[in-house]
């Protein structure tokens, strides 16, 4: 049985008894291209998503989609989903223990045998979520045999699997990890080709002070839960990264970058100025080389360009 992703999610509490609840097997292309999907299925895609979005778990692109379907489907079968958060708090640990599952099923209708309406809210607290989600091959037999299956783990007949979850207050910053030995062989190409750039680098010895470097993506204090978390489609994956210049001042240094695509799907960065920083002066903080296009237009720093870029590759990592 695939392990069920979210955050705080303990109990599912229907006809006034508590019930811990397991994700279903996960949805095979074939059965979702053909929108061959069972109640607990379409379920749990609602409640991952739109859970998972507010808390800052992070979605794949298969129950994005999901959604995104559900919510363009004929709305005669509707869920709504109410998602409650502390807004006073990022203390995962202690929303994880305030979260409360509610779900309540509404009266069977015979004309529309299909339809149902379920409302569910987490946690308590002042800020309120409210989505209308369409709901296909949603029967009255299904949803009692996802009754009786909740029933059985109630009374412990189900061995119930670990919850894996991120700790939404452990991730700060979504970015491209990029690999040190082929930034320094890049540099290197470029002093013998720029004297400024030689001069500047030799005494910098990045290819011993480097230990690591990445292209920020996003960043929660500058752009938001979502933002980060809406880079989890890439998690873990190789993204190409095209250095077009390096730019610098007597105090810090860094690569302007451009990522590129995977599977189709251009990444884009939420700073403005995409880049990866390669060197500080002692006591500059590393976010200051965001100001390095700014020093460059007052003149204050200078640019080289890559001719023609650099393209390298880098794994898309949360920090």
């Amino acid at each position: 049985m695939t392990k069920y992703r979210m955050m705080g999610l303990k109990a599912l509490v229907l006809d006034g008894l508590p019930k811990v609840i397991h994700k279903p097997r996960e949805i095979t292309m074939s059965e979702w291209n053909a929108k061959e999907l069972t109640i607990e299925q379409i379920e749990y895609a609602c409640l991952d998503a739109f859970v998972s979005l507010e808390l800052g778990i992070f979605l794949s692109k298969h129950r994005r989609e999901i959604i995104q379907y559900l919510e363009n489907t004929s709305p005669k079968k509707i869920v709504n989903l109410t998602l409650e958060s502390d807004q006073t708090t990022n203390d995962s640990e202690q929303l994880d223990d305030e979260l409360n599952l509610r779900q309540s099923f509404g009266e069977y209708e015979e004309e529309e045998s299909s339809a149902r309406s379920c409302e569910v809210n987490f946690g308590r607290g002042n800020k309120s979520i409210q989505t209308n989600i369409d709901i296909r091959h949603f029967t009255f037999l299904e949803l009692l045999i996802v009754k009786e299956q909740l029933r059985k783990i109630a009374k412990g007949e189900y061995t119930t699997p670990i919850i894996e979850r991120r700790k939404l207050g452990t991730i700060v910053f979504a970015a491209i990890n990029l690999p040190v030995p082929e930034i320094c062989s890049s540099l290197d190409n470029l002093a013998q080709k720029n004297p400024k750039v030689e001069a500047f680098l030799q005494d910098k010895h990045l290819e011993h002070n480097l230990k690591k470097t990445h292209l920020t993506l996003a960043h929660k204090r500058s752009h938001g839960v979502t933002a980060v978390a809406s880079y989890g489609l890439f998690l873990n994956q190789k993204v190409p990264v095209e250095l077009t210049a390096l730019l610098f001042t007597d105090k810090m240094a860094a690569l302007e970058a451009q990522p590129g695509s995977v599977d189709g799907e251009k990444i884009v960065s939420k700073n403005e100025w995409p880049h990866a920083t390669i060197w500080t002066a002692e006591g500059v903080a590393p976010k200051e080389a965001n100001t390095l296009p700014r020093l460059f237009s007052e003149g204050k720093a200078t640019r080289v360009e890559f001719s023609p870029p650099i393209t390298i590759s880098g794994t898309v990592q949360f920090y």
